[in-house]
């Protein structure tokens, strides 16, 4: 994986994301976690984490790194901002844009500043979802490269990131309002 070089000339951190369908199972939870401390990625983003303030102290002692949550329940939602150990980022915002499924940290990473989104959007076009991400996301005051990533529910284009099922997605507005966001930004 390359870095992102930004306007500035720096390389931007090494960004990872995975919906790994529940890791309230500790065995599960410890392999998924010492995998994701092998890769290259500095910053991992979760979703469906199934994760609860309960087992917090787990996830951190065994990660050894920095975790920031926003709970579901033990069996559905949650996503997490996971950084490790080593990498030299100042976490200025923490906003849970909504409960158990957006999580946005503000940070400085090699003097830069960055704005990560973490989103898992339900999987029902919810208008109002979508459309608060993106409002939560770009309309506070900027200063910074915005990354968004994480499980957004829908494919970008039914011709070239679906194969099988029904031609169509069912989550038409995502997939529509998605486009037009990253065409407008």
């Amino acid at each position: 994986m390359d870095r992102v070089i930004n306007s500035k000339g720096r390389a931007g951190p090494k960004i990872g994301s995975m919906n790994c369908n529940g890791l309230g199972n500790k065995i599960k939870r410890n392999k998924v976690l010492t995998w994701l401390q092998q890769k290259q990625e500095s910053i991992i983003f979760l979703q469906e984490t199934h994760s609860t303030a309960e087992l917090e102290k787990e996830w951190e002692n065994h990660w050894r790194g920095k975790i920031y949550f926003s709970h579901g329940s033990s069996n559905s939602k949650g996503v997490a901002i996971l950084i490790k150990n080593n990498e030299d980022i100042e976490v200025k915002k923490i906003k849970h844009i909504c409960q158990g499924r957006v999580l946005l940290l503000e940070i400085v990473y090699n003097s830069v500043n960055y704005c990560l989104v973490n989103n898992y959007s339900p999987n029902n076009d919810d208008h109002g979802f979508i459309e608060n991400v993106f409002t939560e996301s770009l309309g506070r005051p900027r200063e910074d490269y915005l990354i968004m990533a994480g499980d957004w529910n829908t494919v970008l284009n039914n011709d070239l990131d679906k194969l099988g099922g029904t031609p169509q997605h069912a989550n038409k507005y995502y997939q529509s309002y998605i486009n037009t966001m990253i065409s407008d930004y």
